[in-house]
Formats: C-alpha cells, sequence, structure tokens
C-alpha cells in the first residue's frame, strides 16, 4: 500500500468510519504509530482487526503484537466469539497474536511478568468493575511509559464513547488494589 493510500485510509477511518466512538482509538494508534495492542474484551474482534490493519499501515515493516483477554466460549450471554476463531481471524492480519481466555482478574496477573510492555490498553464496556478489581495492580507491569488505557464505561455497548483513564485515575486504581492485596 502507498503512503498516499495509507493516509488516505486513516483520514476515512479516523472521520468517518462507524462506529464513531472507536474514532479516538483510531486517531491515537496513528498519531502514536503504535503496535504494541492489549485489549480486555474483545467481543466479535471486528474493533481488533480495524486496529490491527490500521496499526500496521501507520509502521510499515514494523512487527504488530496483538494481546486480547477475553472469556470467549465461557461469556455468560454468549455472545463474542470462540477463541480458535478469534485466533484464526487474527492471526490472518499478520500482527503476532497472543489471546488469553478468561475474565481479566484470572488471566491477566499469571501472564503479567510475560506480556512485555503494550503502547495501547483498551478495556471495553462488556468489563465490569468486579473482573478488573484484581488487574488493575497488575495492569502497569505491561504497560509501556507512554502508553494509554482507553475505556468504555462498564455495561456498555459497542457505540458507547471511549474515553482516557486519565493517569491520576490510573495511579489510584492501581495504589488502591495494591493496598488491599497487601
Amino acid at each position: 500500500m502507498t503512503a498516499w493510500a495509507r493516509q488516505l485510509r486513516y483520514g476515512y477511518l479516523a472521520y468517518f468510519s462507524k462506529p464513531v466512538s472507536e474514532q479516538i482509538l483510531v486517531r491515537h494508534v496513528w498519531k502514536h504509530k503504535s503496535c504494541r495492542l492489549l485489549e480486555i474484551g474483545i467481543g466479535s474482534g471486528e474493533r481488533a482487526k480495524r486496529l490491527i490493519q490500521l496499526a500496521t499501515a501507520a509502521s510499515p515493516g514494523s512487527t504488530i503484537v496483538y494481546t486480547g483477554i477475553d472469556p470467549f466460549e465461557s461469556r455468560p450471554s454468549g455472545g463474542g466469539m470462540s477463541l480458535k476463531l478469534a485466533h484464526r481471524t487474527l492471526v490472518a492480519t499478520g500482527a503476532k497474536v497472543r489471546l488469553l481466555p478468561g475474565e481479566a482478574n484470572d488471566a491477566l496477573p499469571p501472564m503479567a511478568n510475560s506480556l512485555g510492555p503494550h503502547d495501547v490498553v483498551l478495556i471495553a464496556g462488556d468489563q465490569t468493575d468486579e473482573s478488573l478489581v484484581r488487574a488493575w495492580f497488575y495492569l502497569p507491569r505491561v504497560m509501556a511509559a507512554e502508553a494509554l488505557v482507553f475505556r468504555q464505561s462498564a455495561g456498555a455497548t459497542g457505540d458507547e464513547p471511549w474515553t482516557q483513564v486519565e493517569p491520576s485515575v490510573l495511579a489510584r486504581l492501581t495504589q488502591r488494589q495494591h493496598r488491599t492485596a497487601a
């Protein structure tokens, strides 16, 4: 893909694509040339696929690393996709994909030290505050120094807006969890 075609695709995704709520994610990934993405709650996998493709276009020649945490088949509501289908779909993008089945509270702690730093962390609206209680403590271990966390409000659908978790709020959440764990 030529540089002009990449820029045109970015412009479309950043300002005209649906769902509109994801445009902030598109702009961030492109602007910061994010190559390492962590998503908690991948749902249908379409957002992950789009963001991996965008990261690939933003940083041609770079290896894109995607980590997804999701209950997959054990999702209580039955929605989402199977682990096997998610892996097949996301590996087809050319990214290095690592999928962790389960809730963030259970999947992140044993893997946090081996995942490496991520540039962007996304927490989908289907993730409840209860499903993140222990995960907050481990989140800084998988974040690069300049990483940002984006979250939909708990219980949100796919069209709800994504907002950046402010560093002061993130620090408070991770410290609070650390004090309760001690």
